[in-house]
């Protein structure tokens, strides 16, 4: 259950950024122990995107469950990618998208720029 939340959440963003002219070029990627949750690219702009669901705000934003640890982990993350595929002369920056779901329904809490 908790699985197919996040998917449906990630699927909710995925949308959001096409809506918004990105292109996403990969979903889920593992890097090494780490994992990427969307890639999407818009002219020469990359950008890799944390994505927490929850189906209740009731205990406050999905974006609060971001600590320091988990800020870490999407750093070491994003360098080990670069590292691997390259900018391809792209800028890149680091989102975060909280949603809550209601039903059918989707609230996105959409952060550009989480790591400087």
């Amino acid at each position: 259950m908790r699985k197919e939340l996040g998917q449906r959440g990630e699927e909710a963003v995925a949308t959001y950024l096409v809506d918004r002219g990105f292109s996403v070029v990969g979903r889920n990627v593992q890097v090494g122990r780490y994992e990427i949750d969307i890639i999407a690219e818009h002219r020469d702009l990359r950008i890799f995107c944390e994505v927490r669901t929850v189906s209740s705000d009731r205990f406050g934003s999905p974006l609060a469950t971001i600590d320091e640890k988990k800020l870490r982990n999407i750093r070491n993350a994003v360098s080990a990618y670069l590292r691997k595929h390259g900018s391809g002369r792209k800028r890149t920056r680091v989102d975060a998208a909280g949603v809550v779901v209601r039903g059918n329904d989707f609230e996105i809490d959409y952060r550009e720029g989480i790591l400087q």
